[in-house]
This record gives C-alpha cells, sequence and structure tokens, in this order.
C-alpha cells in the first residue's frame, strides 16, 4: 500500500528530515571551523536574524516551511556544539 507524500505521517518524517540535514550541516560547520567560539556564535547571530527577518517569515522562515525546519535545526545544533564546547 503506497501513501500519498502529504499523509500527515509522509510530512513528519520530510520534517525529521529536515532538521536532521540542518543538525548535521551545522555540525559540519563547528569542525571545519575548528570550534571557533566567534565563528559559532557569529553564525548563530546570522540564522537568529534570518529567523526573525519579517520579510523572510512571511516567506521561507514561515514556521512549517521546510527551509524554516532545515535552519531550526541548524540553530539548535550550533547551540548543542557551543554548549558542549564550552563544558
Amino acid at each position: 500500500m503506497t501513501q500519498a507524500l502529504t499523509t500527515p505521517a509522509m510530512r513528519q518524517i520530510r520534517r525529521e528530515a529536515w532538521l536532521a540535514e540542518g543538525r548535521e550541516d551545522a555540525f559540519r560547520f563547528v569542525i571545519e571551523c575548528n570550534a571557533d567560539l566567534d565563528k559559532i556564535n557569529a553564525k548563530i547571530v546570522d540564522v537568529e536574524e534570518m529567523l526573525s527577518d519579517e520579510f523572510m517569515l512571511k516567506g521561507p522562515m514561515k514556521p512549517g516551511n521546510g527551509p524554516r525546519t532545515y535552519r531550526d535545526g541548524y540553530l539548535a545544533a550550533l547551540r548543542e556544539a557551543l554548549a558542549l564546547i564550552e563544558q
């Protein structure tokens, strides 16, 4: 039995994939910048500004959209990495 891509289960699976991709990219960024706190903090500020921009909130950064979900995962992972580094 094949379900349409619009079923609630498939929407949740796509959401989890976007989150995972964002998290992976953020952790790769931290590795590539050699855990430089200044670069990580600057990236956090950049992402927070993008997520709160009124123009972006009406478009791709609207909560629930794939790009927004990706950035939410990205931001969460940056914060997690920062907490690990600062321990």
